[in-house]
């Protein structure tokens, strides 16, 4: 077992993380489109507080954001203080793998709870074989989709704007003007296999012609598209031009950071991420810089 994640969180980094939380207001904002959506909150045995809490906790020991190394801090490296602070059931005192799975369970349906609540394609890994990835592809809810898409930036938009508050005022002006460095970089699907969208009516096809689906065919996320880049191979390492393309699934974060272009030794603006999105490797990269634009005013 990993000591460093299996030792006890102190209690004053856990109420300092939730301040944290707390300032963001996402919380109230939760509640909020549940409200519109008419969704009645559910008194479940992880809050939502706990999971964002437990998701900073780990991302401060640069941790992998992962479900199950979260519902084993929020089951097992918490104090009895910090349990009571983030609402957590008492413990009975066993530490049996079961107890642990279950606590595993539990937060990740309080996850997906939170998640249903701004997740712009809820039905993306649903499909089994090309005629339901075509389905999903065709019959999507712009409308819903573009409400979702808003909402997470809204949520993204909330944390950096608590990241940014953090910082001292004359560190935060310490430049009156804002200085953008604009960038993308990739996050891989968990589900790695893709499709090709060129090819997908000819695979559609060939699945009406024979009565049945691909096989084998493993889930597909039908949100993400493929990231293509070019690596170098052995036989250029030694010495041969050649290059072979590898491509990855998932999407692209577009962010932009504030930077200073002067040269002065003086006091300057710490660089930080103020604003960041979401999109698909084959979305227009101008319009999300004029987004990651509009969004850094804000800040």
């Amino acid at each position: 077992m990993n000591t460093e994640h299996s030792t006890l969180i102190d209690h004053t980094a856990v109420a300092h993380t939730n301040t944290l939380v707390t300032q963001t207001g996402i919380l109230n904002t939760l509640d909020r489109w549940r409200t519109e959506d008419n969704i009645t909150k559910t008194g479940g045995l992880v809050s939502e507080r706990a999971v964002l809490v437990g998701l900073l906790l780990l991302a401060r020991e640069q941790s992998p954001l992962s479900l199950t190394l979260l519902g084993e801090l929020l089951h097992r490296r918490l104090t009895i203080v910090s349990r009571q602070l983030l609402d957590l059931p008492t413990l009975r005192g066993s530490e049996s793998t079961d107890e642990t799975k279950v606590s595993v369970n539990r937060t990740q349906a309080a996850f997906h709870r939170m998640l249903a609540l701004m997740d712009p394609y809820p039905k993306s890994t649903f499909a089994r074989s090309f005629r339901e990835i075509s389905a999903l592809i065709n019959d999507r809810d712009v409308v819903r989709e573009s409400r979702m898409r808003a909402r997470l930036d809204k949520f993204s938009e909330s944390f950096i704007l608590m990241t940014v508050a953090q910082q001292p005022p004359r560190l935060r002006d310490a430049n009156p003007t804002i200085d953008l460095a604009v960038d993308q970089f990739f996050i891989s699907s968990p589900m790695v296999t893709g499709f090709s969208r060129g090819n997908l009516d000819r695979h559609v096809a060939e699945e009406a012609a024979s009565g049945r689906a691909s096989v084998p065919f493993r889930p597909v996320d039908v949100s993400a598209d493929w990231h293509g880049r070019y690596e170098v191979d052995a036989s250029e390492r030694a010495g041969f031009v050649s290059k072979r393309p590898r491509s990855r699934w998932g999407w692209m974060v577009n962010v932009a950071v504030r930077v200073n272009s002067d040269a002065t030794r003086e006091l300057r603006a710490p660089a930080l991420v103020i604003a960041a999105t979401l999109s698909m490797p084959t979305e227009n990269v101008s319009d999300a810089a004029i987004h990651l634009m509009r969004s850094s005013l804000a800040t």
